[in-house]
């Protein structure tokens, strides 16, 4: 049944969304079972430090290396997939994303790429043979790409055919050893994609995707803002969250007058009271939806390594600084020499020099990329 909003200050709303997000300290444990726990991972291997989603896993399972990753995926138990985002599932919540590979199915992407040849010809491939790693795939025909400017064809036609097959769910990556990416079909490495895909009905595919959603955020709003993958109107989104309430799965929280959608597992345990500081990565999962950091900490994130340079406030790769509960600022941080460095910017002017414990975080980030840095292979393309 529909309750009225439970009413709430809002550091303890807070304090429960780091602990959701796996905040309060490593909990040792495979990836798979990170992954499962946070519902997605955002993938970015931007390296001006180390790819943000291996930053993202370190600081809740402990250091994760690149063939930790690999590991998962080689065995089906961690899949990369594409919904308005790069994002990291575990096998178990991949009927969350049905939509999303059906509308991609739906849209007749090799032809609206010129690259239907080259889509057929990677099925072949496949088909008659193992897993093939992209760069084995060559071709002098080059194509308008996702990351092309307008009209501007740059990207090889065969590069282009991996994307879309992926998009559509009908190739896994499977490792990224090397920095390079092995492709195979989902039918053979990740069956119950294919399945899912192909017999799910449309109506549990909708619920599975506003489940998981709410699930991974925990805390979902002000506006609706969800998960990177998610998609549909705001009023979709609102009907499916009120859907959920009614199932006894999430309950409206009200803070200060702002209304929110937490998942009702996050409010079943006595509140936490967060004491860990770290650096967060720019893609991480407290940070996914904007509004609602702003609303609840106070804190407003741009990650600025697309701002030009003369209008960034931080630096290109700032890195949110999280001291328990709290935002204390930023730190504009880099890898240079075989170094790691961060010039820490105070979250109000003139806050000072920060406190001990955000030296220690600053002092456990250089100790931790240096880590994941000895473990992470040259990217190769």
């Amino acid at each position: 049944m529909s309750r009225g909003a439970l009413p709430m200050e809002r550091g303890e709303l807070m304090a429960r969304l780091v602990a959701w997000a796996g905040l309060l300290a490593p909990q040792r444990e495979p990836v798979a079972d990170t992954v499962r726990r946070l519902g997605a991972v955002q993938l970015d291997p931007v390296q001006v430090v180390v790819p943000a989603h291996l930053w993202t896993l370190s600081l809740r399972r402990g250091p994760t290396p690149a063939a930790a990753l690999d590991a998962a995926l080689a065995e089906g138990l961690v899949v990369e997939a594409y919904c308005h985002a790069r994002a990291l599932v575990h096998r178990d919540d991949l009927a969350a994303l049905v939509a999303g590979f059906r509308q991609h199915r739906g849209h007749n992407l090799g032809e609206k790429y010129g690259v239907e040849r080259e889509m057929r010809s990677v099925l072949a491939r496949l088909e008659h043979g193992g897993p093939l790693i992209s760069r084995s795939l060559d071709s002098a025909r080059r194509v308008v790409g996702g990351w092309d400017p307008a009209g501007v064809a740059r990207t090889k036609a065969t590069s282009a055919a991996l994307e879309l097959l992926w998009w559509e769910g009908r190739i896994a990556v499977v490792s990224r050893a090397g920095g390079r990416k092995q492709y195979d079909l989902s039918a053979r490495h990740v069956p119950v994609l294919d399945h899912l895909i192909e017999a799910l009905p449309e109506a549990d595919a909708a619920r599975a995707a506003a489940a998981h959603a709410h699930r991974a955020m925990g805390v979902v709003g002000p506006g609706g803002g969800g998960a990177p993958w998610g998609s549909g109107s705001a009023a979709a989104r609102r009907a499916w969250s009120e859907a959920l309430e009614e199932e006894g799965l999430v309950r409206r929280v009200s803070v200060e007058g702002r209304s929110f959608w937490v998942w009702q597992a996050l409010l079943a345990e006595p509140a936490p009271v967060p004491r860990r500081a770290c650096l967060l990565a720019p893609l991480d999962n407290l940070l996914w939806h904007r509004p609602r950091l702003e609303a609840l900490a106070g804190f407003r994130y741009r990650w600025e390594i697309y701002t030009p340079a003369a209008k960034r406030r931080v630096g290109p790769y700032n890195m949110p600084v999280l001291n328990g509960g709290r935002f204390w600022g930023e730190a504009d941080a880099r890898w240079a020499d075989g170094r790691f460095s961060a010039r820490l910017v105070g979250e109000a002017e003139g806050a000072g020099e920060p406190p001990l414990v955000v030296a220690k975080a600053v002092a456990a980030a250089g100790a931790l990329c240096g880590r994941l840095r000895a473990g992470q292979p040259a990217q190769r393309g």
